[in-house]
């Protein structure tokens, strides 16, 4: 009774927990162990031109929802709509992919970091898209 003790649990591998009687204080923080996007409160999206990560960031560990690569043709002299329809493609899917991998009722904040000007231009194409399609989650 009042004895605790520490094991390591390497990433990947599977593992048996027993015992003979779980109480139900014990099972619930097991389960909330488990179940990592419960005890979320801060999301990033780490952006630049054609790459974006999503990540969920805990009190302990950041975990990687979604992965975006989308290749961007260069801008051209003569012509840039090769170039704009990239980035908006690219814009689209992770604008997608953020309302897929976060939960919003228990996240609280999403940071957007990156180079160069990729956040500010996805901040505000979301913002639009938000508007457009009547969006409460990103509006309020």
């Amino acid at each position: 009774l009042g004895a605790s003790h520490t094991i390591q649990i390497e990433l990947h591998k599977q593992f048996t927990l027993k015992k003979e009687y779980w109480d139900p204080i014990s099972l619930e923080r097991l389960t909330d162990a488990c179940d990592v996007a419960k005890r979320v409160e801060v999301a990033t999206v780490m952006i630049d031109e054609g790459l974006a990560n999503i990540i969920l960031v805990t009190d302990y560990m950041s975990i990687l929802r979604a992965h975006i690569n989308v290749p961007i043709p260069r801008k051209r002299k003569q012509s840039q709509s090769g170039h704009e329809k990239g980035l908006e493609r690219f814009f689209n899917t992770v604008y997608d992919s953020l309302l897929r991998s976060i939960d919003f009722e228990v996240v609280k904040c999403i940071i957007f970091a990156g180079p160069g000007f990729a956040k500010e231009q996805f901040y505000k194409y979301m913002m639009t898209r938000a508007v457009q399609q009547d969006n409460k989650i990103f509006i309020e």
